[in-house]
């Protein structure tokens, strides 16, 4: 199932949100209307620092509902958000094209 959030639903509801994403929803995060990013099940595998293919930054789940605004800039640059809570990775944030045909960036494994 599709589902559409502004940032302010994934910040009140960011863990619910997390686990319909790992449970196979689609979940789009909109920005000021805009489609920016999709919220996807992890990958599995530990954040890359460095990485050329793409940036994964590991972000705290309390992280993101507090400075949404600030994560949100970062993925909107490009850069992949790991969701960590408790020492584990429980959701990735990708950037995602405006486009409305657009297929979703599928973040790297």
């Amino acid at each position: 199932m599709q589902h559409r959030i502004g940032i302010g639903q994934l910040r009140s509801g960011t863990l619910r949100y997390v686990h319909r994403a790992a449970t196979g929803d689609t979940i789009e995060v909109l920005r000021r209307g805009r489609l920016v990013a999709e919220l996807q099940a992890p990958t599995g595998a530990p954040p890359a620092d460095g990485d050329a293919a793409e940036r994964v930054t590991a972000v705290d789940v309390s992280l993101i509902r507090s400075q949404a605004g600030q994560y949100f800039d970062r993925v909107a640059a490009g850069d992949v958000l790991e969701i960590m809570h408790r020492g584990h990775a429980i959701g990735r944030i990708c950037p995602r094209a405006p486009d409305v045909g657009a297929k979703p960036r599928r973040c790297a494994a």
